[in-house]
């Protein structure tokens, strides 16, 4: 086999291996390193993800928002998870809201810093929209953040 062969061949098994594991990688845009973005359901048994969105800062990925939902019990489940300045205390947040009566539940509910993601906060909502979104702060008090408009009604 020629060099080309072997890199393609290379190549396929990486893409097949990324496709069978769900794992996908992102480059990082503020360093040559790569990170792995594998987030854990942090939410629980039962709960499914049904949404998440990038939190950036000048273009570089800082964090991410997800958000799950039991179909069994009518729960939204929402968390930040960082990757800026992951291990080191700073500000991270996530929030959840009902449009039904205008609940929201958060997450510091203090103000304390976290090292690796915020949450998760859990909010009961069949039958009606609900807002999400968070943000994370580096270590040099800039902040990316994000929050939905009412959507996920139902």
């Amino acid at each position: 086999m020629g060099k080309k062969t072997l890199a393609r061949a290379a190549l396929l098994l990486g893409i097949c291996a990324a496709v069978f594991t769900g794992v996908v990688w992102t480059a990082n845009a503020s360093s040559s390193a790569v990170d792995v973005q594998a987030t854990p359901n942090r939410c629980g048994a039962g709960y499914t993800q049904i949404d998440s969105h990038r939190l950036t800062f000048n273009g570089a990925s800082w964090g991410y928002v997800y958000l799950y939902y039991n179909s069994a019990n009518g729960n939204n489940c929402a968390f930040t998870e960082k990757l800026v300045d992951r291990g080191i205390p700073t500000s991270v947040t996530v929030r959840l809201c009902r449009q039904s009566d205008g609940v929201c539940v958060y997450d510091p509910v203090h103000g304390e810093p976290f090292q690796f993601f915020a949450g998760p906060v859990y909010l009961h909502a069949p039958n009606t929209c609900i807002r999400w979104g968070g943000s994370v702060t580096d270590s040099h008090d800039r902040t990316a953040g994000w929050m939905s408009g009412w959507e996920h009604c139902g």
